[in-house]
This record gives structure tokens, C-alpha cells and sequence, in this order.
């Protein structure tokens, strides 16, 4: 996976003992030279995929930014 691009898991705070795992599947994605992002909600996690495809300079098929 190109270093440019981020891995982003969807975890909420009901998911059991994902306190424990973050941290460990983070330092496997580091260790791997990975960029792992957690999200709470899928609005949170759709927002941040497109705000980093935009960083990218990919716009096609993406909603508008409605901080623009």
C-alpha cells in the first residue's frame, strides 16, 4: 500500500475491548509502514475519507465540500 494512502477502521465506543486493540493494530500498521485512522461514526469516517481524497486532488464522485 502506497505510503500516501491511509487505512481507516471504523470503531465505536460500543465495540468490546477496543481500548485494548487500537493501540495494538495501530503499532502493526506503524510497524508496517501503514497510517491507520479510527473513526467513532460512519458520518465522521465518510467525512475524513473525503477530506483526505481531496488532500489527494481526487474530486471526482465526491460530495461537495461544504466547507468550501
Amino acid at each position: 500500500m502506497p505510503a500516501e494512502l491511509a487505512s481507516q477502521w471504523l470503531v465505536g465506543p460500543d465495540i468490546e475491548d477496543a481500548a485494548i486493540m487500537k493501540p495494538l493494530w495501530q503499532q502493526v500498521h506503524e510497524d508496517c509502514g501503514y497510517r491507520l485512522e479510527y473513526c467513532d461514526t460512519e458520518a465522521q469516517m465518510l467525512a475524513r475519507a473525503a477530506e483526505l481524497l481531496r488532500a489527494a486532488g481526487v474530486t471526482s464522485a465526491l460530495p461537495p465540500d461544504p466547507h468550501a
